[in-house]
């Protein structure tokens, strides 16, 4: 059967969900929350307290949290839907991607890190880059194709 809760706590890919009903609120035991991937490549996503989520139960109680489900009052994201997928964080920093138009747009509320062990390569048909002020360094380079324009 399939029950609806909201999360109490959640720790480590477990939750507990609190249950309500005619006969009153019961709090589960910690089940297992529904990941998508948990080997080699992971990927983890904590449940807020007070996420709805859909339990799936047995007969002896034993549960599987399905997922976090939307409603009247947790609605999806703004943008979100015909081909356009969000992931947006509480603090306001949002990544979506139009497959339609074939655009990944990054907003982010704080600061972005980026560090690369091997080789980085930027390829792009214009690239504009503003900022108030900046530092590059480490850096040896050349303008191809201006060769007045050795910055070695």
């Amino acid at each position: 059967m399939i029950r609806y809760g909201t999360i109490v706590s959640e720790a480590g890919g477990y939750a507990s969900v609190l249950f309500e009903s005619a006969g009153g609120t019961t709090v589960s035991p910690r089940f297992p929350v529904g990941q998508r991937s948990t080997v080699g490549d992971k990927d983890y996503r904590p449940l807020a307290a007070g996420t709805l989520v859909g339990v799936l139960l047995d007969e002896e109680g034993e549960g599987f949290i399905l997922g976090a489900c939307y409603n009247r009052k947790d609605v999806p994201p703004a943008g979100s839907g015909s081909g356009v997928w969000v992931k947006e964080f509480r603090d306001g920093t949002r990544i979506s991607y139009d497959s339609g138009g074939s655009m990944l747009t990054v907003q982010a509320a704080g600061g972005v890190s980026i560090e690369v062990e091997g080789t980085c390569s930027i390829t792009a048909e214009t690239c504009n880059i503003s900022a108030s002020s900046g530092k590059i360094s480490g850096l040896r380079c050349r303008a191809d194709n201006y060769p007045d324009h050795d910055f070695s």
